[in-house]
């Protein structure tokens, strides 16, 4: 039996010394929200991902999860803020020769750009494969029993105004593909051969 492991460690960092954000403020005059954008402050993203995998039972179960930091700091002339959120997510799959199971799963997704914090639901995916001959027929489920959840939510967490918007999508919850496929090979399949023989046929006398 093989056994392979894999491990990876990743790092990424943004600094912008003058990053274009969006303006909000508030005129009295006209009593109305004023929307602009404008460069000012500087702007942090750091980010640290570990990722790992396991294959098992000669590469037939395979295993893999993985977290991930985003750190986020908004350092603008009217307003500062910081936010830090975290990811996750993992899949386990097993094949053997004429089938094959997977399932995978994915944490909410949440970043910050500007004073509008935006997250993406969390993904559920089930699926699996069978081959007869040369037809394969695949079967995903994605997010199963989950009807009513949200895709993404946005939330402007402005000293001044807050708001929360949610999104909806309805082939992204209990949303079933299946998948038929026909592998074909035409043509003659050919290999050639060259054996080269040498030998050494000239006879002399070394002084």
């Amino acid at each position: 039996m093989k056994n392979h492991t894999y491990c990876a460690l990743n790092g990424y960092v943004q600094y912008n010394a003058t990053p274009i954000f969006q303006h909000i403020s508030y005129d009295g005059e006209s009593r109305m929200f004023v929307y602009g954008s404008n460069n000012e402050g500087h702007y942090l993203h750091v980010q640290t991902q570990l990722y790992a995998s396991q294959k098992l039972f000669s590469e037939k179960l395979s295993i893999a999860a993985y977290g991930l930091m985003n750190h986020y700091e908004n350092h603008a002339a009217a307003y500062l803020n910081k936010y830090t959120a975290f990811l996750y997510g993992g899949s386990i799959s097993y094949s053997e020769r004429n089938w094959g199971v997977a399932a995978s799963y994915q944490s909410p997704v949440s970043y910050l750009f500007d004073e509008v914090k935006t997250t993406q639901n969390a993904n559920l995916q089930l699926s699996g494969y069978y081959k007869i001959s040369n037809i394969q027929i695949a079967l995903a489920v994605n997010n199963p029993f989950r009807a009513h959840a949200y895709s993404l939510k946005e939330e402007l967490i402005s000293e001044l105004v807050q708001s929360l918007i949610m999104r909806y999508a309805n082939y992204n919850n209990n949303f079933v593909n299946i998948t038929i496929s026909y592998y074909f090979n035409k043509g003659r399949d050919k290999t050639h051969r060259r054996i080269l023989h040498n030998s050494d046929t000239d006879s002399g006398v070394l002084k």
